[in-house]
């Protein structure tokens, strides 16, 4: 959808609105998603504070020396690891944010596209509807004129 070569196909709405649809999902799908990850990073930051991952934690942190070093090591590399998932996941979020903002004008340009292809359809019914009243007025006399010459032609013999 976001592909540049297929974007002009992508700018002609057809009769069942498929792709004000298709805008429309991916705009509230990419939403949904950085709601979670934003969700996900807070309660992450909100949860795992400074105590767990200096050894200050009570229920985490076991009782002798020689395993807290261990386990202090353990739980360094593990937030290690944890720390560079949520900086995946904001830079996700971001590329989310930039996609779902291409949707919404992708949606807009569409919308705007086929407001003006139904005014250009609406000026073209008119300019056909402005050759028929023409036409019209010139034929609706021209009526008149003939029906009256035959009738007048049909009396002319009679007198003869």
């Amino acid at each position: 959808m976001f592909d540049r070569k297929i974007l002009d196909h992508l700018i002609d709405e057809d009769k069942d609105l498929s792709l004000s649809r298709r805008y429309q999902w991916a705009c509230g799908t990419l939403s949904e998603l950085n709601d979670s990850i934003s969700a996900l990073i807070i309660a992450y930051e909100d949860t795992f504070v400074f105590d767990p991952w200096c050894g200050q934690h009570p229920s985490l942190w076991p009782e002798n020396s020689a395993l807290s070093e261990t386990h202090l090591r353990e739980m360094l590399d593990i937030k290690h690891d944890i720390d560079f998932s949520i900086d995946d996941l904001k830079k996700v979020r971001q590329d989310n944010e930039v996609l779902r903002r291409e949707a919404e004008d992708l949606r807009k340009q569409l919308l705007l596209h086929t407001t003006i292809k139904r005014s250009l359809k609406r000026n073209e019914q008119a300019r056909h509807m402005k050759f028929l009243v023409s036409a019209s007025l010139l034929f609706l006399p021209l009526t008149f004129v003939t029906v009256g010459k035959p009738g007048s032609l049909s009396t002319s013999r009679d007198a003869d």
